[in-house]
């Protein structure tokens, strides 16, 4: 993971995924240069190791359906945890959501797009396809 942190953050431009849904910027790669300026890569790593975990939880406590004013404070604590560390995807849906929560999707429905989001950004971080 050290290798791709370093490959992306080498890069001035954003990661972007050929399907766009979801915006297509996935990651921020100047605040991923940044965040590795500032603490390192093995810091950094950690970081978006321990995002990721409590990430997947918010989402799973969001999956269970809470009330709306709830679900609007999970997905606000997951949308600024991906803005501290340049996840735009992530950024994005959770803003979405968290404008109008309960109000146009189910929590079955969010929960969803936004698992699929967490792994594609991971799989963003972790593909060996950008290290070059």
């Amino acid at each position: 993971m050290k290798a791709r942190i370093r490959a992306i953050a080498r890069r001035g431009v954003k990661v972007r995924l050929g399907s766009g849904r979801d915006g297509a910027d996935m990651i921020d790669r100047d605040r991923i240069a940044e965040l590795e300026s500032e603490i390192g890569a093995d810091d950094l790593c950690l970081v978006l190791a321990m995002y990721y975990e409590e990430a997947a939880a918010t989402i799973e406590r969001i999956a269970v359906g809470l009330p709306p004013e709830e679900c609007a404070r999970e997905l606000h604590s997951l949308r600024n945890g991906a803005l501290d560390l340049g996840l735009e995807g992530l950024v994005k849906a959770a803003g979405r959501f968290e404008t109008d929560a309960g109000e146009s999707h189910d929590a079955d429905t969010i929960a969803q797009r936004l698992r699929d989001l967490l792994d594609r950004t991971r799989a963003e971080l972790s593909t060996d396809e950008l290290a070059a």
